[in-house]
């Protein structure tokens, strides 16, 4: 079964566009509640028991402030189509993953320093190349 983890994204205007993109192509959305912040992606998203072992958090990691969106499960086609969809209805969401064995064990406190970093780096390597830096990955 396909599952979106959300989080900051429960009552909010992108999160209220979010739902009914996700149930119409398939994906269960499951919030994400701030007590539940550093526990392991796969056990929230249900693939693993939550006594599974977890990356360590980074000492100097923000609480988890920014929206994220973290995909599970998903069938061919699924991950084009909900991007496609989220772009349409102007409800694109920065932070984004797709859950993997590399990942997985991680908190997403813990995958959201690390998606920080690569925004970071990837829009540092764009002002460096004379790109624009408008549009973040």
């Amino acid at each position: 079964m396909a599952i979106a983890l959300l989080y900051h994204l429960e009552g909010t205007e992108k999160g209220r566009k979010l739902r009914p993109l996700l149930l119409k192509l398939g994906i269960r959305a499951r919030p994400v509640e701030e007590a539940e912040f550093s526990l392991p992606l796969a056990a929230l998203a249900g693939l693993e028991p939550e006594a599974e072992t977890r990356d360590p958090e980074p000492a100097d990691a923000l609480p988890l402030q920014e929206e994220m969106l973290v995909l599970a499960g998903l069938r061919p086609g699924q991950l084009d189509a909900l991007l496609t969809a989220l772009r349409q209805a102007k409800a694109s969401v920065d932070l984004k993953a797709v859950l993997t064995e590399h990942n997985g064990h991680g908190s997403g406190r813990y995958l959201q320093s690390q998606l920080i970093k690569e925004r970071e780096a990837v829009l540092a390597w764009r002002r460096g190349q004379g790109s624009s830096p408008a549009h973040p990955v």
